[in-house]
């Protein structure tokens, strides 16, 4: 799996937190057309 490798907790918060700000600039985005 993909949190497999992930050893330190702080990584794995690190990019989920990456995915949910580029997710929400998506939508935001779209909303604002």
């Amino acid at each position: 799996m993909l949190f497999t490798n992930c050893n330190e907790v702080k990584s794995c918060v690190g990019l989920l937190n990456e995915l949910s700000a580029g997710i929400g600039l998506l939508i935001t985005g779209r909303g604002s057309d």
